[in-house]
């Protein structure tokens, strides 16, 4: 079943080498590691086109690129989080320990079977360095509920702490989503606690669910001249600004470790 989610991409490309950073991995090189799995467990398969990527490519993960590492030295520092309590390597739905892991991977293929996750030591450091304000978050994802020739149903899952922004959301939803709500579809609840990722719950969440519709013709949005206003782009963009992004910290990119200068 086809799932959509709201995460937004990101652009640009730093440089860095993981050779030699043992133990001793560089803070921002771990939270840009950390930040990769916020919203769900990550295939290993996909950290290639992210370790030494074009950001000028579409890739699944929406991040901005390193430069210089190999998937082999990705997959250890990997294995070095999970050493340390703050990733969970998995095959299918068991846990692997690091050294099981290191054995799987070194096998031909091995990558493919192993995802990793953020465990609650893992999430609490995503935060201590990320900063986030949860009242300036909104997400939501949802699934088709049916298509046909003329149109694509989805029905939709959006929440934030924060009424008054999950409001200016649907306002705006055709120009945010390039799709229409049915407004009779709409069912508003607030929740005492709320899973808003799979290792964060948070208090007083407003959920909202309903079904949108996006035609074969994409919606004429900003006509005449079809152009976006600078105002709208602004709020566009500060809509993702409720957390620091590695890219954003002091030492970005990571600086190249000694051994492989």
């Amino acid at each position: 079943m086809e799932r959509t989610c709201s995460r937004s991409r990101a652009s640009s490309s730093g440089s860095v080498s993981a050779r030699g950073y043992d133990s001793k991995m560089d803070a921002v090189l771990q939270q840009w590691i950390l930040n990769l799995a916020t919203d769900f467990a990550v295939p290993l398969k996909l950290l290639p086109e992210v370790l030494d990527g074009d950001d000028g490519q579409a890739q699944a993960l929406n991040v901005k690129s390193l430069r210089g590492i190999s998937p082999i030295e990705g997959f250890e520092l990997l294995t070095e989080l999970a050493d340390k309590g703050l990733v969970r390597l998995k095959r299918g739905s068991d846990t692997l320990i690091p050294s099981n892991a290191r054995r799987l991977l070194k096998t031909p293929g091995g990558e493919r079977e192993v995802s990793f996750e953020l465990t609650e030591d893992g999430g609490r450091e995503w935060e201590r360095v990320a900063a986030p304000d949860w009242r300036q978050m909104d997400e939501g994802s949802g699934i088709v509920a049916a298509e046909d020739d003329q149109a694509t149903l989805r029905d939709w899952t959006w929440f934030s702490q924060d009424r008054d922004r999950l409001m200016a959301v649907l306002g705006w939803y055709p120009m945010v989503q390039d799709e229409q709500i049915d407004v009779a579809t709409i069912r508003w609840e607030i929740h005492s606690e709320y899973e808003v990722k799979y290792w964060k719950r948070l208090s007083n969440v407003h959920v909202v669910n309903f079904r949108s519709s996006s035609q074969r013709e994409p919606i004429r949005r900003w006509v005449p001249r079809g152009v976006e206003p600078q105002w709208f782009t602004a709020w566009r963009i500060s809509r993702d600004n409720w957390y620091r992004k590695p890219w954003d910290m002091e030492g970005w990119p990571p600086p190249r470790s000694p051994s492989s200068s």
